[in-house]
């Protein structure tokens, strides 16, 4: 079945394009309003449940905040270092050797066998009875603070599959970046 179209004529086609214009203004400063909420200042208890919450998932406007806002950047900084575990870099002989390691965790990276385009990211406790980490967050260098709520782990073992290109495994492997790990301590 065909369905028939009638070229519109010329007062119709002025009269959509007024609608349409004016659909797209008032997107324009919906979008513009919602912006400016995103950056207004977040209260420390939503950064504070943000942090010490591990099964609390990424929060775009909080990371937004605290890229631009230096004085929300280095309170939520405080809070990942009191509550978090710093994983260093470790010298890497190649880019399938390098780790992280930190206090009771390492971290390592291995190529997938099954896939080239994938890396497994194992995070493995080092000390007997410390907690699988539960979440993780990435300090970049220019303000960014990303977290990554991490899957349950086994045997003091977390372990993921990334794509090579992902920004979670690209975060961890950059060694101008900090990661610290976030336990439940429930």
């Amino acid at each position: 079945m065909t369905r028939r179209y009638d070229i519109p004529t010329d007062e119709r086609i002025k009269f959509t394009e007024t609608v349409f214009d004016a659909l797209s203004t008032l997107q324009a400063l919906d979008r513009d309003d919602e912006a400016e909420v995103e950056l207004e200042r977040v209260p420390f208890s939503r950064l504070y449940a943000y942090v010490s919450d591990p099964y609390a998932q990424a929060d775009p406007v909080i990371e937004r905040a605290v890229a631009e806002d230096p004085a929300m950047r280095a309170d939520l900084d405080r809070l990942i270092e009191k509550t978090g575990v710093f994983i260093r870099t470790a010298a890497a002989a190649s880019d399938t050797s390098f780790s992280r390691t930190g206090k009771g965790y390492r971290m390592r990276f291995e190529r997938s066998r099954a896939e080239a385009t994938q890396t497994y990211v194992i995070i493995e406790s080092t000390e007997d009875g410390s907690k699988s980490p539960r979440a993780l967050f990435i300090r970049y260098p220019d303000g960014r603070r990303r977290k990554h709520v991490l899957p349950q782990g086994h045997a003091g073992i977390v372990q993921l599959l990334e794509d090579s290109d992902s920004e979670l495994l690209l975060g961890l492997l950059d060694i101008n970046n900090e990661v610290f790990l976030c336990r439940d301590e429930n």
